[in-house]
């Protein structure tokens, strides 16, 4: 999840590609991720090109089973904001996958 953020980040800062002012959602399920994006964006533009950085991204999937409650597994999303100056805002979803990756441990198991 980490990486395909990132790709968007610096997708959205380059002023070569100018990506679209909005939401993008990214979605890993169990064994798929996906990208969208609300109406008049550059989602295809986008998906091409997190494709190039991460090829096969769309059939990567979770492999923990923490983020769910009782240990259920469960959907992890990122909501990448991209402003109008090419910045973007992330929140992530479920709560606890956000403040894992809020504590800056992303990568390394601090629920012990």
């Amino acid at each position: 999840m980490d990486e395909i953020v990132k790709v968007i980040k610096v997708y959205a800062a380059d002023p070569a590609t100018q990506l679209t002012k909005g939401k993008y959602t990214v979605t890993m399920g169990d064994s798929t991720t996906t990208i969208s994006a609300n109406p008049n964006t550059d989602e295809q533009a986008l998906k091409t090109e997190v494709e190039k950085s991460i090829p096969n991204y769309a059939t990567t999937g979770t492999k923990s089973k923490k983020w769910g409650k009782d240990g259920i597994k469960s959907d992890i999303k990122a909501e990448i904001e991209v402003l109008e100056d090419g910045g973007t805002k992330v929140t992530y979803s479920p709560v606890k996958f956000d403040n894992y990756m809020k504590s800056g441990e992303a990568g390394t198991d601090t629920s012990k």
